[in-house]
């Protein structure tokens, strides 16, 4: 969890982005980020993506069930 109750934080066991933090929002269509955040900005309630190193952080709209969507996410991290 993070501080922010609408976000989660993942830390996958590998690099997913070097060099400076990159945020990447749906609103902004921040789709050039890779098939990893096209899918995540895909999901359902996700509002941005946020990849730092090996962190991965997932911001959702507050209306989606963060139950539903770590699975989805963990699923798309396992593809």
């Amino acid at each position: 969890t993070t501080p922010n109750p609408r976000a989660r934080m993942v830390i996958p066991n590998r690099l997913l982005r070097e060099g400076a933090p990159c945020t990447f929002r749906r609103t902004s269509g921040g789709f050039d980020g890779g098939p990893l955040v096209e899918a995540l900005l895909a999901t359902a309630h996700v509002t941005d993506i946020y990849l730092r190193d090996t962190i991965l952080t997932v911001t959702q709209d507050g209306t989606g069930s963060w139950y539903l969507l770590e699975d989805i996410i963990a699923r798309i991290l396992c593809e």
